[in-house]
């Protein structure tokens, strides 16, 4: 009779624990897929309308209630373009690297006015109804809190600066 208890124990242990491990790839699954299918149309619309040929990075931009995801990747001509995809996936912006700023040059920016422990990262991005191209930088400060600022796209001008939140 014990064998037989310690026998349903251990059943009952190793099904709770596969349940349990289920539970939790289902939530992994379900948390990275909707991510992995934006990326995948977007690489698509971006490689149509903007005709890349290589993508190299891949850009998630949240504001004011409106997301964006973006592509930076290489033409035929090899040029560098930014394709930023709204969410409903109906409108493309299409930027050549040599007529925006850089990434680098927006965060090189904050680094020298804010001194940040640390940069988060810089996203391109829409704002404004879709209207206005910006780079989110997003850091830590020297206190550990959360900061953010919106640079121009185009020209670098700081639009809007958000710290310590």
């Amino acid at each position: 009779m014990r064998e037989n208890n310690g026998r349903i124990k251990k059943w009952t242990l190793w099904t709770l624990l596969l349940a349990f491990l289920l539970v939790i790839g289902a939530y992994f699954y379900g948390t990275f897929l909707p991510h992995s299918q934006n990326r995948q149309q977007v690489t698509a619309l971006a490689q149509k309308y903007a005709h890349l040929t290589k993508v190299n990075k891949y850009y998630e931009f949240s504001y004011d209630g409106q997301n964006y995801q973006s592509v930076l990747g290489s033409n035929r001509q090899g040029k560098k373009i930014y394709a930023i995809v709204a969410d409903n996936k109906r409108k493309i912006n299409v930027y050549s690297s040599s007529k925006v700023i850089s990434a680098r040059t927006a965060i090189n920016y904050v680094k020298s006015k804010r001194q940040p422990k640390r940069i988060l990262k810089a996203v391109p991005g829409l704002i404004d109804h879709g209207k206005r191209p910006v780079w989110e930088v997003t850091y830590l400060n020297q206190e550990g809190n959360l900061c953010y600022t919106l640079m121009s796209l185009k020209n670098g001008t700081v639009i809007k600066e958000i710290r310590n939140l």
